[in-house]
């Protein structure tokens, strides 16, 4: 035979792997529960005809009555004995039924003499050609969304690194704007008592005037005081040159070099200079001319705002720290709530793969859960948890939070839970939890579960 015939895949052969019922190689006696899908279900193996299959509550019909009638009514089934499959009535659907037959083995065939169904009648295409293609198509679409992820998380720290420079710059102008209010308070005000004094002058200036209609004496006295106010004004003239930050006396002379009588500038510490005609000279401070206010005294505040001030702190609320806040809280303020989101359609029964780490000391004080779309039937769950030193080291002590039979239901048709029955209530800090589905509803969808605990 040509060597090259036998590496072709289309020889792979089907394996009968067939008990021969004699008493060194006898059936296996195999009892089973099984779902009713779709008016039919697949039994493990291969069934023994001589045995029969049985069901509890059920009558097989032969094969003879089946082709006659082609019905199946409610209370029997029909069995291929060639490849164990079972027929039901469709009034069956979704019942779990409990089958006991010999199994005689299993009849195993090669994916690459499956053939898939194509359009094409001169393409040949098998099953694990079909399933080839699928894995080799799941690797680009994996490799690409890794790439994708990667991109995304790349751009989103970027728009970190934009969002923080944003926000330290908004802080700086924030903080140069409360400045600029504060000097433009204080500049009023000294420029309201330069008003005050102008008007002061104006009104000396005016008695003079009327005096010299009096007499010339009176002109030549009133004459001479306004030499003399002249030159007090010269004195007390005061205009303030504004535009540029200054920050010592020799910035000052750098920056306005051609000053006129008058000019006055204030440092960024508040140092407040005059020019006099020959120099700059130096006034005050004006950041510590105000003076704090006490019971006496006008300042910052004034002396009454200063004593309802400081008789507040007789009748103020006591400020709680520590034991003594969480104590002075109400008990819905220390309540915590893991939740566990589930967005299937479809659920494993078992262990779910989430897992949640609580970081307190607690007790739990409700449980509970709601779906998206109920089931045709019931479906149970059972919270566990583990203390995070056992889970470390991979041991396999959980421990369910709920009774038995008890725990998490939802029932037919129901979108919320039934009140479960909590046993371990305690929770230890990083203690860890799952979710055990104990029988998974036929059609249940996207299921959220709430554990509330009181911190």
């Amino acid at each position: 035979m040509n060597n090259s015939l036998i590496r072709l895949k289309y020889f792979d052969t089907i394996r009968h792997l067939l008990r021969s019922g004699k008493a060194s190689d006898p059936y296996v006696l195999k009892v089973t529960q099984e779902k009713i899908i779709n008016n039919k279900l697949n039994l493990d193996e291969i069934p023994d005809p001589l045995y029969h299959v049985r069901i509890e509550d059920y009558v097989e019909i032969d094969e003879n009555t089946y082709y006659k009638t082609r019905e199946i009514k409610s209370n029997q089934f029909y069995v291929e004995y060639d490849n164990g499959v079972l027929y039901f009535n469709p009034t069956e659907e979704g019942k779990t039924v409990k089958i006991e037959y010999k199994g005689r083995g299993v009849l195993q065939f090669p994916a690459e003499r499956i053939w898939v169904h194509n359009p094409n009648p001169w393409v040949i295409d098998n099953l694990q050609e079909f399933i080839d293609f699928i894995f080799e198509k799941t690797q680009e679409i994996t490799e690409y969304i890794e790439y994708l992820k990667n991109l995304v998380k790349k751009k989103i720290d970027e728009m970190d690194i934009h969002i923080a420079i944003c926000k330290k710059q908004t802080d700086e102008c924030k903080k140069i704007s409360e400045d600029s209010l504060r000097v433009k308070k204080e500049t009023e005000q000294v420029r309201d008592k330069c008003i005050d004094t102008t008007n002061e002058s104006i009104v000396v200036t005016q008695g003079c005037i009327h005096a010299t209609k009096n007499c010339d004496e009176q002109t030549k006295i009133a004459k001479r005081e306004l030499e003399l106010l002249e030159i007090d004004r010269l004195h007390t003239k005061i205009q303030w040159l504004a535009g540029k930050d200054v920050k010592t006396l020799a910035e000052i002379e750098k920056d306005y070099p051609h000053p006129e009588v008058g000019d006055c500038v204030i440092t960024t510490n508040g140092e407040w200079y005059r020019w006099d005609g020959v120099k700059w000279q130096f006034i005050t401070n004006i950041t510590g001319g105000i003076t704090l206010a006490t019971e006496e005294i006008n300042g910052l505040l004034s002396k009454n705002d200063f004593i309802k001030l400081k008789g507040i702190e007789d009748d103020a609320q006591k400020n709680y720290v520590g034991e003594e806040a969480k104590s002075a809280l109400p008990s819905y303020v220390h309540t915590k709530t893991i939740i566990f989101e589930l967005p299937l359609n479809k659920f494993k029964q078992g262990v779910q793969d989430v897992f949640v780490k609580f970081p307190m000391n607690g007790q739990i004080t409700n449980i509970n859960a709601i779906c998206q779309k109920p089931s045709v039937d019931f479906t149970s769950i059972q919270v566990q948890k583990i203390q995070i030193t056992d889970f470390n080291k991979g041991l396999d002590n959980w421990i369910n939070i709920c009774e038995d039979n008890k725990e998490i239901m939802f029932d037919y048709g129901a979108y919320s839970s039934s009140k479960c029955s909590i046993l371990n209530n305690k929770v230890n800090k990083d203690d860890c939890f799952r979710l055990n589905f104990k029988h998974v509803g036929n059609g249940i969808e996207n299921i959220s579960v709430y554990v509330d605990i009181l911190i």
